[in-house]
């Protein structure tokens, strides 16, 4: 038996595929090298990121609600879905807000285990709370 045939590998296999399809965390947990005590309290605290939930849904149906009324004074919509929607009628405007919402909400809901989502939630309070203050700022101008 020769001793060069008994070694049947020539490279690592472990570093030959270095593309992957895979989501990039693929850890459930968080990293316990690094800090995120707002993300690890919204994660560790169901009550607190249904809060949270809560208060993005509400936010966003005070959007549609000041959307309306700029529009009555004759503001022009910016979102091209919202503005088709708008331009079907009030019901599929609701069924476009809504829908996405609850669907937002619930895929952050199902993946609260993970940073980015919970990451998703926060960003999203900020969003509309800075699309809150635009409103107004816009109604200063109108009325």
């Amino acid at each position: 038996m020769s001793t060069a045939t008994s070694e049947r590998r020539q490279e690592d296999r472990r570093t030959a595929h270095q593309f992957t399809l895979r989501w990039p965390e693929r850890r459930t947990g968080f990293d316990r090298r690094e800090e995120y005590p707002l993300l690890r309290v919204l994660r560790d605290s169901g009550a607190l990121l249904l809060s949270v939930l809560v208060l993005l849904n509400v936010m966003s149906l005070i959007d549609l609600g000041l959307t309306s009324y700029e529009l009555t004074l004759g503001a022009a919509e910016g979102n091209p879905v919202m503005r088709m929607a708008f331009d079907a009628g009030p019901a599929a405007v609701i069924a476009v807000k809504v829908g996405v919402m609850l669907l937002v909400t619930a895929g952050i809901w199902w993946l609260r285990r993970y940073r980015r989502a919970l990451q998703l939630s926060v960003a999203s309070v900020g969003i509309y709370a800075s699309l809150l203050v635009y409103h107004v700022a816009g109604l200063a101008t109108l009325v």
